[in-house]
């Protein structure tokens, strides 16, 4: 069966993949390693006779989440999204097949938007979750867990409100013809998604600093610890080349798509390498 490119994906469109690769590739690559560095984890736990935690178990909720989010890019790259060029709608007219496409494509990058917010606020738990352990015997400790618990989780309903409510109605998500609008481009989300995940993990990275000064260990073994708790300014990074591109190139599912899983590849690094860490060492 031959792939069909809808507009949004092939040339012309007001989608590409901005000299990042094949999409396609890049999003199954990223997810794989993904769900290796996830899986690593659970394994060791069961190999080192470990009984799972809260964290092994929203580990288990971050590979099937990440796994839908794999299978959804995939299936809105072959089938595209609504987020079609003006100048393309002008001179196009979409058959019911290409419109029953698109609103299939646009559904899943939607659904897409929703897992990928909700597998970075996880692995973000999961890494404070980690760091409660490490900051038992720091004076404030309550104050400071309760305040970064709550920050975490009105940063997430704020996110998850902001994915949900951009369009009105609610169909204009996956909307083809008429012009569903910009609501559809989903700006209001990424730029509301990159200030709460920038801010978010700088506080999550300076979390551990007081302890890595405090805590009686080698030199060597300090700087390996400072090492795995300042991976979070690569996710920082990756959150601000996103938002460049989306200024360099418009607004471009699929490479927003790609970069998302590239993110996702990063967050689950960052959450997950300390545990795996202390594990093996």
């Amino acid at each position: 069966m031959a792939i069909h490119l809808s507009p949004n994906f092939a040339p012309g469109g007001s989608q590409n993949t901005g000299g990042m690769g094949n999409p396609f590739v890049i999003v199954w690559v990223c997810t794989g390693i993904t769900l290796a560095i996830l899986g690593s984890r659970l394994l060791l736990r069961k190999l080192k006779r470990h009984g799972f935690d809260l964290g092994d178990y929203l580990t288990m909720v971050t590979i099937l989440f990440v796994t839908m989010r794999a299978i959804g890019a995939h299936i809105a790259f072959l089938y595209g999204n609504n987020n079609v060029s003006p100048d393309y709608r002008k001179s196009h007219t979409f058959t019911p097949d290409e419109i029953y496409r698109i609103e299939t494509g646009s559904k899943f990058s939607f659904t897409n938007r929703v897992l990928f917010a909700n597998i970075l606020w996880i692995e973000k738990a999961v890494l404070l979750l980690f760091y409660k352990r490490l900051i038992r015997k720091i004076k404030w400790e309550r104050v400071i867990l309760r305040t970064y618990w709550s920050i975490l989780a009105l940063s997430y309903i704020v996110v998850l409100v902001v994915s949900l409510s951009e369009c009105k109605p609610f169909e204009r998500y996956w909307q083809v013809v008429p012009d569903p609008g910009t609501c559809a481009k989903a700006t209001l989300q990424l730029f509301t998604y990159a200030a709460f995940n920038m801010f978010t993990d700088l506080l999550l990275i300076a979390l551990p600093v007081r302890v890595l000064i405090q805590v009686k260990r080698p030199l060597l073994q300090k700087l390996q610890l400072g090492v795995l708790f300042s991976a979070g300014f690569f996710l920082i990074a990756i959150t601000g080349i996103r938002l460049y591109e989306n200024f360099d190139t418009g607004i471009a599912q699929v490479d927003r798509a790609t970069w998302a899983s590239a993110e996702c590849l990063v967050a689950s690094f960052v959450a997950n390498t300390p545990v795996i860490y202390g594990l093996v060492y």
